[in-house]
């Protein structure tokens, strides 16, 4: 039954868009085709629409393929430890039923708890808990003695072992014997002060008294000399004993110079730079904030006056030495007169500023566009279409390379002359079109029958290049193709 509607269904929707998108134009159609795959049931097939009347053609039919089933999700359940769950899909298609088992879910036991106790000589049990079904796991706990451990530590007189005594039955186990160790010496304890040539200090072992006696470091009386620091020395302590050891220590940083005691600013000179003297007390100096040497000019005087093209020259002189500076002066401004070429079919037009001394500018270049011409976006919106002649009436017509129209789009290309564009437009005698059309549609100048010359921007290569429909010039006049390059006759 799904497969007759599904049959029934594809008849209604050909028949509709064959009704909705009949072309009452004849033209060549340009279809963009799409590819339908076939399903387990319905047969699949392409779709050819053409992009500029909407017209659409079905064709290559492929046959139904079992495989391509569509499944949807029924119902998903989960396995426990003893349920097994499932995931059921149905075919959308033909009601196919797909079933997946899920793996029984692993028993989640507790911890073990002891059951019954073990003793000292016979075996206990313990048990754990599935949290999800309640099984119950058994296992034997072998009988063991309950020990208590005590370690007596080795000393230099005897080995070292451990003691376990068991609290059920008295049992008692010694093992893990150790060696005996070295002595246990306590603090030091002076025997004898130490002076300038040492002392004597012991310790005792506390296990069997065995001594140990050593030297100590000498003590020196120092007397104290301070050396104090100066700016560029450091400052020191010397330590002298009466029985003539030495040594120098506690050492403190040099002072620094102190710029600040005598400060002066000596001025500049012509040929001398200033700068600003800082003197220590010790004689020591630093300079800072030099000044480059200052002149004493007079007034500027023109050596040479400046003319429209050429600038000047104006000098001064420092009064003190006789230094010379010299600096340009600004050209005079020109007298520029303004032409306003205008734009030919052929060249662009502009406007033109001319001096007297040979200066010229050109600025506001624009080239000719005939007004009034109709145009539309292209359906990839990558160029735009000459439609028709609008209310434009001239006999010679100039398409622009590019226009700004639909707003937000920008600046596009003119990449097409639309069929009929200017079809039976008795007016044309000649037309100017640029190197960007790509194509000129079905009878787009039939009937024009005064045309005389057509104008291509661009090479005659390019020109044959051109995709042309057909009756595209269709009792036109005797015209000719001017190219960059050359000249084709019609």
């Amino acid at each position: 039954m799904k497969r007759i509607l599904s049959i029934l269904t594809i008849a209604v929707l050909l028949l509709g868009a064959i009704a909705l998108t009949a072309c009452n134009e004849e033209h060549t159609h340009t279809f963009e085709s799409t590819v339908v795959a076939p399903t387990c049931v319905d047969k699949g097939y392409t779709d050819h629409v053409c992009s500029d009347c909407g017209y659409i053609k079905r064709d290559t039919f492929t046959d139904p393929v079992a495989e391509n089933h569509k499944f949807e999700l029924v119902s998903d359940t989960e396995s426990t430890c003893t349920e097994q769950g499932a995931k059921i899909e149905t075919c959308v298609y033909c009601g196919l039923e797909n079933v997946e088992y899920h793996d029984l879910l692993e028993h989640k036991y507790g911890s073990w708890k002891i059951a019954l106790a073990p003793t000292c000589t016979e075996s206990g049990t313990e048990q754990r808990t599935c949290s999800g079904c309640g099984d119950v796991e058994e296992r034997v706990v072998d009988a063991r003695h309950d020990y208590v451990s005590v370690v007596t530590a080795p000393t230099c007189l005897a080995q070292g072992y451990t003691t376990h005594t068991c609290t059920g039955c008295g049992d008692i186990e010694i093992d893990t014997l150790t060696e005996k160790v070295d002595h246990k010496y306590g603090d030091w304890t002076v025997v004898e002060e130490a002076d300038c040539d040492g002392g004597v200090e012991k310790h005792v072992c506390v296990w069997c008294e065995a001594e140990e006696t050593r030297e100590t470091a000498p003590v020196h009386t120092y007397d104290v000399v301070s050396t104090v620091p100066t700016c560029e020395e450091q400052g020191y302590n010397t330590y002298t004993c009466a029985c003539g050891d030495t040594y120098v220590s506690d050492y403190v940083e040099a002072r620094g110079h102190d710029y600040t005691a005598i400060v002066e600013v000596i001025a500049p000179t012509c040929t001398e730079m200033g700068y600003t003297s800082h003197k220590c007390a010790c004689g020591a100096e630093e300079r800072t904030d030099y000044t480059s040497p200052v002149h004493v000019f007079g007034e500027w005087v023109v050596t040479l006056e400046p003319s429209c093209p050429n600038k000047g020259l104006e000098e001064r002189t420092c009064e003190l030495c006789g230094e010379k500076e010299e600096r340009f002066v600004d050209v005079k401004g020109h007298n520029f007169t303004v032409e306003v070429v205008p734009p030919t079919y052929d060249e662009a037009g502009y406007t033109v500023k001319t001096c007297p001394c040979g200066e010229r500018v050109v600025t506001d270049v624009v080239k000719y566009v005939t007004e009034g011409l109709e145009y539309k976006l292209s359906s990839n919106n990558l160029g735009y279409k000459v439609i028709g002649a609008g209310y434009c009436t001239d006999n010679t017509i100039v398409i622009p390379e590019a226009i700004e129209g639909v707003l937000g789009f920008g600046e596009r290309p003119v990449i097409e002359i639309r069929y009929f564009a200017f079809d039976n437009n008795e007016n044309i005698t000649c037309i100017y079109i640029p190197e960007t059309v790509e194509i000129i549609g079905e009878a787009a100048f039939e009937g024009c029958v005064n045309l005389e010359k057509i104008v291509f921007r661009g090479t005659m290569a390019q020109w044959n290049a051109i995709t042309k429909r057909t009756n595209w010039n269709n009792n036109t006049g005797n015209y000719v193709v001017v190219c960059s390059d050359g000249v084709i006759t019609k």
